[in-house]
């Protein structure tokens, strides 16, 4: 839709922030995707370890409310994770002014 203009917000303010402007629209899918898999590695380790210390406590259920709380974090983090992506979608199609 914006044809070559689009990359004209690349050398805003000055030509020479071509380099830091490409790299951070290269960064920002980079960055998401590692704090979503150290979201995940942590909630697996910290889940593990409420198991292995529920563990007496099987028989009440415990261990179910703890794969619940996994569950219910990662629906969280998703859409975090997604209305994070919808913005920085939106800020590249954006109309610079």
């Amino acid at each position: 839709r914006k044809g070559l203009s689009y990359f004209k917000h690349y050398i805003q303010p000055h030509p020479l922030f071509l380099p830091i402007n490409l790299l951070e629209d290269l960064t920002r899918p980079g960055s998401l995707m590692i704090r979503l898999y150290f979201n995940i590695l942590v909630g697996e380790i910290l889940s593990m370890i409420a198991m292995i210390l529920s563990e007496p406590l099987a028989g009440l259920g415990l261990p179910v409310l703890v794969i619940f709380l996994e569950l219910f974090v990662a629906v969280i983090q998703a859409y975090i994770f997604a209305i994070l992506s919808a913005v920085y979608i939106g800020l590249l199609s954006e109309e610079h002014h």
